[in-house]
């Protein structure tokens, strides 16, 4: 992923690439966020926590454009686009530490909440 990354600086085709594979990426969590938030914290608690994380879609956008507002003459457009790397690979990260379930704080309290319903 590094790689196409740094490709991708020096071809405006490979960036273009790149960014479109990322928003499909983007919408395609937009619609599985429903479901899988329903089925793991059951039908009552699942709309709740997902108007929760739904809303943390507008947080991330109003602290992205102040971080860029702030970085991007210091850092470039290299170093804002080796931030965001890094910042996806954090939440890949997370991603698959809570896909685990076993480190996941809460998920015994999700398994009792889904075998209520």
């Amino acid at each position: 992923m590094v790689l196409l990354v740094e490709w991708s600086l020096n071809y405006p085709w490979l960036y273009f690439i790149v960014i479109c594979i990322s928003m499909m990426c983007e919408g395609a969590i937009t619609s599985i966020l429903p479901t899988e938030t329903i089925s793991h914290f059951g039908k009552k608690r699942g709309k709740q926590v997902y108007s929760y994380m739904f809303s943390s879609f507008g947080v991330s956008a109003i602290a992205g454009s102040i971080l860029v507002a702030l970085l991007q003459y210091e850092i470039g457009f290299t170093g804002m686009l080796y931030l965001c790397l890094a910042l996806t690979l954090v939440s890949m990260f997370l991603t698959f530490l809570y896909s685990s379930g076993k480190n996941f704080k809460y998920a015994p309290l999700m398994q009792q909440t889904v075998r209520a319903q």
